[in-house]
């Protein structure tokens, strides 16, 4: 009976596997058709009514990566913009090294944060500060850490007024500086590159599908009014998955693209950092279900090391029949395919995406932590307690 259980779970991860890298092909083949529809939009002329873009950045110990930013966003080739800094109660220099910036262009504006008020997150707050403050007729969320190509901006509102979106979020390119960071981009990107269709999230109108990345989220204004704003979510830790979740509800149109060519984040300086950011993300993705998370956890682990399962019975002297060996090798090439396919899609390393077993393992033990921090209160994030602030707030 056990064999035979064993044997029909082996056909549902090469079934598995195989729909994962149809994803993943599926997900290639329209990036490469959406490329060529995008040089199309070139050709629109917006140069007589151009839109005023107010980029909004709040920003809480980004001293290493403030300016960088700012200056990305005045070097872009879409001059209509209003860049506006919520200083959210810095410890460093964040905000002496943004108002040097704002001194010399009129368009740079940097605002020192309110204190937060009960039934808010610190970053929800300060971004609704940010957006009672813009003027613009579309709003750009930004993190502190992105490095924009001079022409994203340009690209990208020619994009939203040619498509009539609401929001058009782009996933970035991590420049990874830690080793546990690099582990954790490969798999995070393969799993939006060969978990998630795509095609489906921006086609679709259930939340269920919708993704949105914090680094970059363009909003026409009166569709993030429409929604509620941050106000709808001000204890959310996972703020923009649950934005784009919200425009979807409201029956929106929610774009997301590949945008590692254009835009860059630099995330975590150190090990300790890394895993600190990963871990107070980890869990809250599964709305902090603990059986949610076992599942996939289950399936995570199982598709990934049955592979290792010959090697283990071959050890003991147990011989494994054809068929079974057959459906093991078929499972193991499906999976490398699919990591290999994501990691040059997202451009990661290669090397580790074909040693994903590892980054499989690195990150279900970060997911554990994750876990565990949450049921003993215990995510702390630049000098503060996320669940105490969570609790405190309810």
């Amino acid at each position: 009976m056990i064999n035979y259980i064993f044997f029909y779970y082996l056909y549902f991860l090469v079934i598995f596997s195989l729909l994962l890298l149809f994803i993943t092909l599926i997900n290639i083949f329209l990036s490469f058709l959406f490329t060529r529809k995008n040089k199309r939009n070139d050709s629109i002329d917006i140069s007589s009514k151009e839109p005023l873009i107010s980029v909004l950045i709040p920003a809480r110990d980004e001293e290493d990566n403030i300016q960088r930013c700012i200056n990305s966003l005045l070097k872009q080739s879409y001059s209509n913009i209003e860049v506006l800094i919520l200083d959210d109660d810095s410890k460093d220099n964040t905000f002496t090294l943004a108002t040097e910036i704002s001194d010399l262009d009129s368009r740079v504006n940097v605002y020192k944060g309110k204190k937060i008020p009960n039934g808010w997150l610190g970053k929800n707050w300060a971004c609704h500060q940010l957006s009672e403050k813009a003027n613009g007729e579309f709003l750009l969320f930004l993190d502190s850490d992105t490095n924009l190509k001079p022409n994203l901006l340009s690209d990208s509102i020619k994009m939203h007024i040619n498509e009539d979106l609401d929001l058009l979020t782009l996933f970035p390119k991590r420049k990874a500086s830690t080793f546990i960071d690099k582990i954790i981009s490969v798999t995070i990107g393969w799993m939006i590159f060969s978990w998630i269709p795509i095609f489906l999230a921006n086609k679709s109108k259930f939340p269920f599908f919708s993704t949105a990345f914090g680094q970059f989220l363009l909003f026409k204004k009166h569709s993030y009014l429409l929604i509620g704003g941050h106000k709808t979510i001000k204890v959310e830790i996972l703020d923009d998955f649950e934005l784009g979740r919200n425009i979807s509800r409201n029956k929106l149109k929610l774009k997301m693209i590949n945008g590692v060519k254009d835009i860059e984040t630099f995330s975590y300086s150190s090990e300790k950092e890394a895993i600190k950011g990963f871990s107070r993300t980890i869990f809250p993705f599964f709305y902090q279900s603990l059986i949610g998370f076992l599942i996939l956890w289950f399936l995570f682990i199982s598709i990934t090391f049955i592979p290792f399962l010959m090697i283990f019975v071959e050890f003991f002297n147990i011989n494994l029949d054809e068929n079974t060996n057959s459906l093991i090798l078929l499972t193991w090439t499906l999976l490398t395919c699919s990591w290999i396919l994501a990691a040059l899609r997202s451009k990661q390393s290669i090397l580790l995406a074909i040693l994903f077993p590892f980054a499989t393992l690195v990150t279900s033990i970060i997911g554990f932590y994750s876990v565990i921090s949450f049921f003993i209160d215990n995510i702390h994030w630049k000098n503060r307690n996320v669940i105490y602030q969570k609790e405190k707030n309810k």
